[in-house]
């Protein structure tokens, strides 16, 4: 299901839209944009960003514009392609002509997108781009769901990114451990950290230890085959999963826990996980939110999903849909639009009340209290009721309205967020999980603004939006970086290859990577599977 650019975008064109689009799908007319619905990957970056909200699903394009549908279909493969926003101006300084050297910690979305503006913006720019890990594209692999393929494609583009013969890929290079960062100072002009929010956010409750207990980040990477989750120790042989938040990454685990095995199979599910799930008893899974449907996280796309999967059923208690007023207030803006899709899906599912042989309930205004066992030993969760209400500053907020209930939960998944960890000395905020810095630049002490060191994506923002938001947040920290650059930097003789060989460091080239991609997509052919993660460093190497 592609996105479609409709009626308010004519005249209109602001184009800012453009420079989130992670591959590329719009083509410019001259009145107005089109998304080309054989590119797009459904990553929904393009719809925050459009000023005029001209930007829909085809499944919510406004009655009256379903023509438009159609329009995008037909212009874009006649249109040129655009990429980047009309008004993105380059930042100043005489970048075509410096010869540096940048190094990119971090092979995700933003540490591609970080090293395709250095390429760009600097011609004569070597870039080296290091990950901890044997495989490149963090979150790309390790975090999007096994069946979301489309969304998993945009691999392709950071391949092209990746053949520049001015870049190359140090992975299984663990900065801390076979570098250090004053080692790479050493060795380069400049550096850009874009290590990404690889820990769960923390959730303070009692029982969090218990057994079968799990932070997102921990169980999807169990699933989607990190080598650091291989061995979690999942149980489905409770019938009960409860998955604490309602943002994407909980549907996608709520649904990874109902789908059938045969669509499982399908999949580049870890091998693992597929034999777990294969056998377990899960029936039912309940995700919980702390306000209301209105301000759920999660996109329409999302939902729909779970609405299509066949044989499971969806419960939405229908006094959860009755805003109220300070809600209703929020729903009526121009910006809650997918607010208003979420809430008329749901509405759709309280009518249409399919049952299946699986269950997904959504309980609204509930927050998690403690993990415990009821009086047969089986392990259930304590929640809190919450109503809403204005924090004096314009934020709708939860309050506990002093009635509880309990849940059967033998699987526990909390999914509240991402953070991202310390990296060296540069100066890191705790509370939100990100290296503190402004506009890309990065403080390597209190008060004191690096000129060398700078971070892009969700370690620079925090874990927030989607693939293609982190290309405009490395296009900003390039351009800080570029106004650091001094106009004719000193020659660099060092050549961090020579170092890491010195040490024996088993590092993995580009080229490497691509024989142990092409390894597991041939095994993975030869099961009817696009491919079969290998999961084990030492395997990799």
């Amino acid at each position: 299901m592609a996105y479609v650019v409709t009626q308010s975008c004519i005249s209109n064109k602001h184009t800012s839209c453009v420079d989130v689009c992670p591959v590329d799908a719009f083509r410019e007319g001259p009145d107005m944009l089109f998304i080309d619905p054989a590119v797009c990957i459904d990553c929904n970056a393009c719809v925050a960003e459009c000023p005029e909200r001209a930007i829909f699903p085809e499944s919510a394009v406004p009655a009256g514009q379903e023509s438009f549908i159609a329009l995008n279909a037909r212009e874009a493969p006649v249109r040129p392609i655009i990429m980047a926003s009309l008004n993105r101006e380059a930042a100043p300084g005489s970048g075509a002509q410096v010869e540096v050297r940048c190094a990119v910690v971090g092979s995700g979305p933003s540490g591609f997108y970080a090293a395709e503006a250095l390429l760009k913006q600097l011609p004569k720019a070597q870039v080296d781009l290091f990950e901890g890990l044997p495989t490149p594209f963090g979150l790309v692999r390790y975090g999007v769901a096994p069946d979301h393929p489309r969304i998993k494609s945009v691999t392709a583009s950071f391949e092209r990114i990746a053949e520049s013969p001015r870049l190359r890929f140090f992975g299984n290079v663990h900065i801390g451990r076979d570098l250090q960062g004053s080692e790479l100072l050493a060795h380069y002009h400049t550096v850009i950290y874009a290590t990404g929010g690889s820990q769960s956010r923390a959730l303070d409750i009692p029982g969090i230890d218990r057994d079968n207990v799990f932070g997102s980040s921990e169980f999807v990477g169990w699933y989607n085959g990190h080598p650091d989750q291989r061995t979690l120790p999942v149980d489905t042989s409770p019938g009960s999963a409860v998955v604490i938040g309602m943002g994407n990454v909980a549907l996608d685990i709520a649904r990874m826990l109902v789908l059938a095995p045969v669509q499982l199979a399908k999949t580049d599910i870890a091998d693992e996980a597929l034999a777990v799930l294969t056998d377990s008893n899960i029936t039912e899974v309940c995700l919980l939110a702390r306000r209301g449907p209105v301000q759920a996280a999660f996109t329409p796309k999302e939902l729909e999903q779970l609405m299509a999967l066949p044989d499971v059923e969806l419960v939405v208690e229908p006094q959860d849909l009755q805003l109220d007023g300070a809600s209703e207030v929020q729903l009526a803006q121009p910006e809650s639009g997918e607010a208003r899709q979420n809430l008329a899906l749901l509405r759709r599912i309280v009518e249409r009340g399919q049952g299946g042989s699986k269950r997904i309930r959504f309980l609204f205004n509930v927050s998690p209290v403690e993990i415990s066992s009821d009086g047969e030993q089986q392990q259930c969760l304590s929640l809190a009721r919450n109503r809403l209400q204005d924090d004096g500053q314009g934020r709708l907020v939860a309050k506990a309205t002093g009635e509880s209930l309990r849940v059967s939960a033998g699987l526990v998944v909390h999914a509240t967020g991402y953070q991202g960890q310390a990296v060296g000395d540069l100066n890191f905020d705790p509370r939100r999980g990100v290296i503190q810095n402004r506009e890309g630049r990065a403080f390597a002490r209190e008060e004191v603004l690096s000129s060398q060191e700078f971070v892009a994506g969700w370690i620079k923002r925090g874990a927030s939006g989607v693939i293609g938001s982190n290309k405009h947040c490395a296009n900003e920290t390039v351009d800080q970086l570029l106004k650091q650059l001094p106009e004719a930097p000193g020659a660099i003789e060092k050549d961090i290859q020579v170092l890491l060989e010195s040490r024996g460091v088993n590092y993995v080239s580009f080229a490497d990577w691509r024989l142990l991609d092409a390894h597991e997509q041939s095994l993975g052919k030869a099961v009817g599977r696009p491919r079969r993660l290998i999961t084990d460093v030492p395997q990799m190497l």
